[in-house]
């Protein structure tokens, strides 16, 4: 997928680690909304460029529009705070 510039987030299992192992090589995530859950609940906060949340998964256009924005705002890798080695150390131990 390193070759991607986004993914989206669709199906099981909710809050999967692929989002995050493909935001570590530089894909950004498209997070739906569906049924008033969101797909990856924690990576709502991170914002754009990284992680598109998509409130309305019905919305064509703001899918396109948010696809559109990922190619445009490539990125080299990134890992959200929390999920980090030593953060998750911290937590566990």
């Amino acid at each position: 997928m390193n070759t991607c510039a986004f993914m989206v987030g669709i199906g099981n299992p909710v809050i999967s680690p692929s989002p995050i192992i493909e935001l570590a090589k530089g894909v950004a995530f498209l997070n739906p909304s569906r049924w008033r859950n969101w797909q990856h609940e924690p990576l709502t906060k991170v914002g754009e460029p990284f992680v598109y949340n998509v409130p309305d998964f019905t919305n064509v256009t703001d899918i396109v529009a948010k696809a559109e924005a990922a190619v445009e705002h490539r990125f080299a890798s990134f890992v959200p705070k929390d999920f980090r080695v030593e953060e998750v150390v911290d937590h566990v131990c």
